[in-house]
């Protein structure tokens, strides 16, 4: 029996980004089905993304909103992230049955982390660094739609990089009766790139 040919990093348009990301994650729920609501390991989705409106962000979000992410628990780190911001996010988890964690990248060091995804155990894709704004450039990406060793390793990354940034918002019973409100957002500033590791001021993304 032939070796599986690891996955090999490959250059990314940024007018593809979207729908390539978006195919990757609809080709890991049609693989799933219903074994992503019966297994918390099937429903576990890793993000780091440079922000919100970052292409990886966007379909995880927008797909999550949509009812296409129900009973999967989302954790994202965001290296830019404004508090109205954090509120959008949270009421698109609201409506759907989907749990979420936001942690804010602070220290201004961790911009030269890559933007990553990981879904489950097997399946993940790694972009650039989230120094560089995706709907700008091109990128070299790979996408790993079945090794668990590329997964996993992300996955211990992802971990890591948890344990070293803050805590924003956390959505872990989305059916709950009480609305997540501004009130129940911790303010976040943003990290300007022109100013270093300099705080602005607590404004939208």
């Amino acid at each position: 029996m032939s070796r599986q040919v690891a996955p090999q990093p490959g250059l990314v348009k940024r007018e593809e980004k979207h729908i390539k990301i978006r195919s990757l994650l609809l080709q890991y729920l049609e693989m799933t089905g219903e074994l992503a609501q019966e297994s918390p390991a099937a429903a576990r989705c890793l993000l780091i993304a440079r922000s919100a409106e970052s292409p990886v962000a966007r379909t995880v979000l927008t797909l999550g909103a949509s009812g296409r992410l129900k009973n999967f628990a989302v954790r994202a780190i965001f290296a830019f992230l404004g508090t109205a911001e954090t509120v959008q996010i949270a009421e698109a988890c609201r409506v759907s049955d989907w749990s979420l964690q936001v942690h804010w990248a602070r220290d201004i060091r961790l911009l030269e982390a890559h933007e990553q995804l990981v879904l489950g155990s097997t399946t993940s894709w790694i972009g650039d660094s989230m120094r560089r704004d995706p709907l700008n450039h091109d990128a070299c990406e790979l996408y790993a739609p079945d090794d668990p060793e590329i997964a996993q390793r992300a996955s211990v990354f992802f971990e890591r990089l948890w344990q070293a940034t803050e805590p924003v918002l956390e959505r872990s019973s989305p059916a709950m009766d009480d609305e997540v409100g501004p009130h129940l957002i911790h303010p976040v500033g943003l990290i300007s790139p022109k100013s270093g590791p300099k705080l602005g001021p607590r404004t939208s993304a």
